[in-house]
């Protein structure tokens, strides 16, 4: 009786949480606030969060990354794996895998990327992402979802960007609310040479805010990110170190003042 009660708890607050996650610009498997540029990301798992991300592939790689027990639950740790290449000056491509779930529910993703530099200075992505969702004692359910980004290097100091997600609107049946439609506008500063600062608008139907983002070159090998959002109130932050070229690692951590802390790390790898 306790165990099914709290079975039934975990789910009750899982459905919440996707809710209130995708509130802050992102779905439940990234709880980093989307950066409208990807100016200011320091891992590949941002891909996840806005495509344009996929335009700075310089080669080929494979990333790895884990979110153990989101908001304090052990049932919530999803992972991810995402490989991308360059095709070229112009194309890159890669697709992602992520997944969550126990016996009570579990959900999978698969994502198809692609970026396409128009000119040096303009770029746009596509992400096209099938999920599937299944509940214990209820019909499992799927969704298509088709998320946009851009880039516009309008100087060597100034950058504008965009994200829009699920521009579709699809949504699990009678869960209209857990696939928001979002959109994500910012400028980027480089204000010098090793430091990035984004301003940026987070526009959606229940709840729209503003972020501010930057990234801070320590050295050529590591990188640092401080990000912030004003609705709902979300903090974050993280670390990333470049090894030889060949790997990158990093780890960050964020704050929801409504659903609490939760942790992701990542490992890249380049060749």
């Amino acid at each position: 009786m306790n165990n099914n009660f709290k079975q039934k708890s975990t789910l009750i607050y899982f459905l919440y949480a996707v809710t209130a996650s995708n509130c802050i610009g992102a779905d439940l498997y990234y709880q980093g606030i989307a950066s409208a540029t990807g100016k200011t990301e320091i891992n590949d798992y941002a891909i996840i969060g806005n495509p344009i991300n996929l335009a700075k592939t310089e080669s080929s790689f494979f990333s790895l990354s884990y979110s153990p027990s989101l908001f304090n639950m052990p049932e919530l740790s999803p992972g991810c794996a995402i490989y991308g290449h360059r095709f070229g000056n112009k194309f890159a491509g890669g697709f992602s895998v992520t997944g969550l779930g126990n016996k009570l529910y579990n959900e999978i993703s698969g994502m198809a990327h692609a970026s396409y530099n128009i000119e040096e200075s303009i770029s746009f992505a596509v992400s096209l992402e099938y999920s599937r969702i299944s509940i214990r004692n209820y019909k499992p359910d799927n969704s298509f979802k088709i998320h946009l980004g851009g880039l516009i290097n309008i100087s060597d100091f100034m950058s504008a960007g965009f994200c829009l997600r699920n521009i579709t609107g699809s949504n699990y049946n009678g869960g209209c609310l857990t696939t928001e439609r979002i959109g994500v506008f910012g400028l980027n500063f480089a204000v010098i040479e090793f430091l990035n600062f984004e301003l940026a608008s987070v526009i959606a139907a229940n709840s729209s805010g503003l972020s501010l983002s930057a990234k801070y070159d320590l050295i050529d090998m590591i990188h640092l990110r401080l990000a912030y959002l004003t609705n709902p109130m979300t903090i974050g932050g993280g670390i990333s170190i470049h090894l030889l070229n060949i790997f990158n690692l990093s780890a960050g951590i964020s704050y929801n003042n409504f659903l609490g802390y939760s942790q992701q790390y990542c490992v890249s790898f380049y060749w």
